[in-house]
């Protein structure tokens, strides 16, 4: 595997499957044994499904924050391995049901936009799944390119009915 200097990895986790708060839970566990320099995870958050069709299970969502020296392209193919070992096919539709999600959020100051992967997360500034767990991580983040706050995107971002699970 490629490595670089260590840096932050910021993943999102979900699930909606076969008891999501177990398979996050099974997940942050997994993470933690191989990236355990720095590791912290937030709460877990019971998220309705957005996106979804109107009898999605809801979600199970946290993020979990921990230092590495593996590339970003190193770092996704470590998380889609774990994605696949949990059930999840390689091949997928957008948002369908699935038992594990893992999104890498932002690596370092990466700033990349290519067909295999590009950070920070796209969407990952409107997700209110993503940036309350986030905020209870890391309050003063801000994502790599951007001089804005949490908790302006959090203002920002859809209402989306979550609580602690």
């Amino acid at each position: 595997m490629q490595t670089e200097q260590n840096q932050q990895a910021i993943v999102a986790l979900g699930s909606n499957l076969n008891e999501p708060k177990a398979q996050v839970e099974n997940a942050i566990e997994i993470l933690s044994r191989k990236f355990a320099k720095d590791f912290r995870h937030s709460a877990i958050y019971r998220t309705e499904a957005e996106g979804m069709a109107a009898h999605a299970f809801d979600f199970a969502n946290a993020v979990v924050v921990f230092t590495t020296a593996l590339s970003p392209l190193a770092l996704l193919g470590v998380l889609q391995t774990l994605e696949v070992e949990f059930g999840r096919p390689s091949e997928h539709q957008k948002n369908s049901n699935r038992t594990l999600d893992l999104d890498l959020i932002a690596l370092g100051d990466h700033a990349i936009a290519s067909t295999e992967l590009s950070l920070p997360h796209p969407r990952a500034m409107q997700r209110r799944f993503v940036l309350s767990p986030l905020a209870e991580l890391i309050p003063d983040y801000r994502f790599p390119g951007y001089d804005v706050s949490l908790d302006v995107l959090l203002a920002q971002s859809p209402d989306l009915v979550m609580s602690i699970w």
